[in-house]
């Protein structure tokens, strides 16, 4: 069934020039606000307390000066690992830590070397991994958390220890130490059975040594590793960088709304003025061109000007559009 034309939906129109300027204005308006809100905005601090980000700014820049004020002084204390010493630490750990650990485990379980496929061998593999990996974890957590004790020359102030870091220390240790004397005791065992006592004696303990001096390698790529303040100063740097970032952007958008809004601007003002320089001619319905037929035709402008001066024609003080058209063609 057909609609009426009165019940049909109105046709949708195409925004007005001063339409579209509103609203980008607006649209202006809410990125200066959002922009201007973004440093007011509340971050988490690296120890869980809440602040915003101009406090968070703040205290970057405060221990940014301290850092470099006690550098300058000739403190190496903040200085970062490189990546090549990190790299370096878990390349021993997988390559030289994982492989003894598991020939350890292997030997323990009785895998079966010429058939390997088993509950054994795969019993062998997780507690290597789990070996392995815990210690490693242990150790580089211990010596991140030994960082607090590092005096301006990157070395443990044994003088500034406390209770618990004295324990963790031993800790340290013990891992370490229990680590070479697995390797050493498996090795020594397995060469005596060989009967080369002596050779197997120097192999236990070589293997001991580059074991205990992987573990080591891992704490202390740790302990060196910067310092808490260092820690503070990145979290606060990327936290500010985050949200400057972000006022950037709604700044620039804020540009190139500006920049529309100015072309719309000059559009409609270029045509306003070709509307007032070259009028369009105006289409009348036919009931307007009959009303208009019986109301009195207005006189033109040099009418008035010929009542007001019968003169005015002799003296070409008015020109018609016929006479200015013959005046400005070529002669």
């Amino acid at each position: 069934m057909s609609q009426s034309p009165m019940s049909q939906s109105p046709m949708t129109l195409p925004p007005t020039p001063a339409e579209s300027i509103d609203w980008l204005e607006a649209q202006l308006s809410t990125l200066r606000y959002h922009a201007g809100r973004v440093m007011d905005t509340p971050v988490i601090g690296p120890r869980g307390q809440q602040l915003t980000v101009t406090q968070a700014q703040q205290r970057a820049q405060q221990i940014g000066d301290a850092i470099d004020s006690q550098e300058a002084q000739g403190s190496q204390r903040h200085r970062r690992v490189s990546r090549l010493a990190t790299a370096l630490a878990l390349s021993v750990v997988v390559i030289i830590d994982f492989p003894i650990m598991l020939w350890l485990a292997a030997s323990v379980f009785n895998v079966y070397w010429a058939d390997p496929l088993g509950l054994p061998l795969a019993i062998s593999v997780v507690v290597s991994i789990l070996t392995t990996g815990g210690a490693a974890a242990a150790l580089y957590h211990l010596g991140h958390d030994q960082r607090q004790n590092k005096n301006y020359r990157r070395q443990l102030d044994t003088a500034a220890l406390t209770l618990g870091s004295k324990i963790s220390l031993a800790a340290v240790a013990v891992l370490i130490l229990l680590i070479a004397l697995v390797a050493f005791y498996r090795i020594w065992t397995e060469g005596v059975l060989s009967g080369l006592d002596r050779l197997a004696l120097l192999l236990a303990l070589l293997v001991a040594v580059v074991m205990l001096i992987s573990a080591w390698l891992v704490f202390w790529v740790a302990f060196r590793d910067g310092s808490p303040e260092q820690d503070d100063l990145s979290h606060y740097t990327r936290l500010v960088s985050h949200h400057l970032i972000l006022r950037r952007s709604h700044e620039d958008e804020a540009t190139q709304l500006e920049h529309q809004i100015e072309l719309l601007r000059r559009c409609v003002y270029r045509t306003s003025n070709r509307i007032l320089l070259n009028p369009p001619d105006i289409a009348l319905d036919p009931p307007d061109i009959a009303h208009n037929a019986q109301a009195p035709t207005p006189a033109p402008r040099w009418t008035e000007l010929i009542q007001a001066d019968p003169t005015a024609i002799e003296n070409g003080a008015v020109v018609t559009g016929r006479d200015k058209d013959q005046s400005g063609a070529p002669g």
